[in-house]
């Protein structure tokens, strides 16, 4: 009895771990007010929060760090402390509405965001699978934790050639701020780079391996199909250079992959090639486009918020519309 106790006390301490880790993808659900009334409270300009240790990306040009703080109820609901609401009645509301259990296990995080941001909030409380952060003191958007279009069983499948995907949707610019910065230094990939995961699954490919998609990646001529300062990388083999990749959740039996160049050399003086993403079928690339899309949920690549492809179940990228 006591070695089947054990294996399940270990598993609920992981599951409670995880569940208080802020680090993933959090999906918009819904706004609640404490009062009832949700009409004065502006929708998220984000739909989907990813987070990577203590960096927070909200948007492709909004980016910053959360780091984790003492709770105080008087700091958080100071409006409604003022209003004479007691502690215990704002845990019953949200409670009642959300599920959500405002005790000593809550999680107070604290945002400090770049200057390009216009988020509105800064400060979130983490319960269980909830992310919640208060609006005017009164009002709240919660965000469920999502799996990005992961499967528990995605790293046994065998579309991925062994690899754990990365999450949809995959914002360029909170990629290279909250995961590609930690790759490289000096123009060199670090032999041991920090977790990214789960929003980032980031693979080398080294010329030595043998991973299919590892030699599919380094194999391929980039230069052909238009990417940029590619002349390195036609193929990235050949100039023994080691692409840095992403693969994104399969549609169907169609892989995304994004494809960068991190290796710019001592003092930066090697021009790296542009960045792509392939489509792979059949173990095959099918299709490449060279622009820096976001890539949402549906497969459509968008450059700032103007959607110009997507990707089908044929392994083509469909032009949607001129740049």
């Amino acid at each position: 009895m006591q070695k089947l106790i054990l294996p399940a006390l270990l598993a609920a301490a992981a599951s409670a771990a995880i569940a208080s880790e802020p680090s993933g993808s959090w999906k918009f659900e819904r706004i609640v007010d404490y009062h009832g009334d949700t009409k004065g409270v502006p929708p998220p300009k984000t739909q989907v929060i990813q987070i990577v240790g203590e960096r927070v990306g909200l948007a492709s040009n909004c980016n910053g760090k959360i780091r984790k703080d003492r709770y105080f109820f008087s700091r958080v609901f100071q409006p409604l402390v003022k209003e004479g609401v007691s502690e215990q009645e704002v845990g019953s509301f949200l409670s009642k509405q959300l599920n959500f259990k405002l005790d000593n296990e809550v999680g107070y995080f604290k945002t400090v965001k770049d200057a390009s941001c216009d988020e509105q909030f800064s400060n979130a409380l983490l319960a269980d699978d909830t992310l919640l952060l208060p609006y005017a003191g009164t009002s709240f958007y919660t965000y469920r934790r999502s799996n990005g279009g992961v499967e528990a069983g995605n790293a046994s499948d065998a579309r991925y050639f062994g690899h754990t995907p990365s999450q949809l949707p995959f914002r360029l610019g909170s990629y290279l701020s909250l995961c590609a910065d930690q790759l490289a230094a000096d123009g060199k990939l670090l032999e041991k780079s920090p977790s990214c995961g789960p929003v980032y699954q980031p693979a080398v490919a080294r010329k030595a391996s043998t991973n299919k998609l590892d030699q599919l990646v380094g194999s391929h001529d980039y230069k052909k199909l238009g990417a940029s300062h590619a002349d390195d990388y036609a193929p990235p083999f050949a100039s023994n250079l080691r692409p840095v990749y992403l693969v994104l959740p399969a549609l169907k039996d169609v892989l995304l992959v994004r494809v960068d160049d991190f290796e710019a050399g001592p003092g930066g003086k090697r021009d790296v090639m542009s960045g792509a993403w392939l489509a792979v079928k059949g173990g095959q690339v099918t299709d490449q486009i060279n622009e820096g899309c976001d890539f949402d949920e549906q497969y459509v690549c968008s450059v700032d918020g103007k959607n110009i492809y997507q990707l089908t179940d044929a392994g083509k990228f469909k032009r949607l519309r001129s740049n």
